[in-house]
């Protein structure tokens, strides 16, 4: 039976390592460790020795290409604060976005 290449391509898309790791954006470096611990024990390959190759290996792909790089922004503060400030951006934008769609069809809404 072949398998199918894992592909990252879709990873891309996880730009909020806050969200990656299931932390609020007030979360302490304590917290931050906290989480990644926890995260990083459920994918271990060590979890998985009964499991098919093909679950063993998305959960090491998983680690590899989405949390460690999730936790690498926020372990330092000055990555955490461009994480940060990237989601204030993004957040804005898309508050901006909303409004031009409010104003463009409220008036033809009556």
């Amino acid at each position: 039976m072949s398998q199918i290449p894992f592909s990252t391509d879709w990873l891309k898309q996880f730009s909020d390592p806050y969200a990656v790791l299931g932390l609020s954006v007030s979360a302490d470096d304590r917290r931050v460790l906290k989480r990644y611990r926890t995260v990083a024990k459920l994918l271990h390959p060590d979890g998985y020795v009964t499991a098919e190759p093909a679950d063993r290996e998305l959960a090491s792909q998983l680690f590899a290409h989405l949390i460690s790089p999730a936790y690498q922004k926020l372990k330092q503060d000055k990555d955490r604060a461009e994480s940060l400030a990237l989601l204030r951006v993004q957040v804005r934008r898309t508050i901006v976005k909303s409004l031009y769609r409010f104003k463009v069809d409220w008036p033809n809404s009556y």
